[in-house]
């Protein structure tokens, strides 16, 4: 039976992760919705690269990179036929551009997205991704969105997926109206997207860790009839 991949992230980690503080955080690095680009457009920090040998002499103190949102929530059973589930923020620019997205159709839309989870292991004092996407195989009959060249930037790799329903007659993604409260001083709003498995000839893959060394591929998404 599969385990479910449920977690409650920190946002103002996401943003800002500082060494002393290990609360899991997540972000989506990378995000194409059809033909329209959702920009990288929030300056994150780390305490280092969470990739790194914790040991390695030398390096900076800290690591910064470009995210399109900074993830609260991320929730899946990890069977391939299910949804995934994210909630997170992002900037004023982008909530304005995913509202206009949301006010069109995206039952047929296809999204080719790039997701990374980090948790702390206490015994190898460092992050690691938790989860991540890993392979990304495109559904057939789909031009690639954004084009073939979306993915050669990203540390991680996307996958693809259709929009699933929010509730109601919403299919997608939900942008709250009014902007959030937190992290202070950081202008952004609360964002929901709801991911449904493509139908492909291969299925998309995701990289789930219980710690920096136990790891396994879990594949996502319906056999291409």
């Amino acid at each position: 039976m599969a385990t479910e991949y449920v977690r409650e992230l920190d946002v103002a980690q996401g943003y800002d992760a500082t060494p002393d503080t290990h609360r899991p955080f997540g972000r989506i690095v990378g995000w194409v919705v059809g033909d329209a680009v959702v920009a990288p457009d929030l300056h994150t920090i780390d305490p280092k690269p969470p990739a790194a040998d914790p040991g390695a002499p030398g390096g900076s103190e800290v690591f910064a990179s470009n995210a399109v949102a900074v993830l609260s929530y991320v929730g899946w059973s990890t069977a391939p036929d299910q949804s995934i589930t994210l909630r997170g923020r992002v900037s004023p620019a982008n909530a304005q551009q995913l509202r206009m997205m949301a006010a069109r159709s995206l039952a047929r839309a296809v999204t080719s997205i790039a997701v990374v989870v980090y948790e702390y292991d206490p015994l190898a004092r460092t992050y690691f991704p938790s989860l991540s996407s890993y392979h990304g195989t495109l559904p057939a009959g789909v031009r690639a969105p954004g084009g073939a060249g979306f993915s050669a930037g990203l540390a991680v790799p996307p996958v693809y997926a259709r929009f699933g329903p929010l509730g109601g007659t919403a299919i997608g993604i939900r942008v709250a109206e009014a902007p959030a409260a937190d992290p202070a001083g950081v202008p952004n709003v609360a964002l929901e997207v709801v991911l449904a498995p493509p139908a492909a000839a291969g299925p998309q893959q995701f990289r789930l860790q219980s710690s920096t060394t136990v790891k396994r591929i879990q594949p996502w998404g319906l056999p291409q009839a």
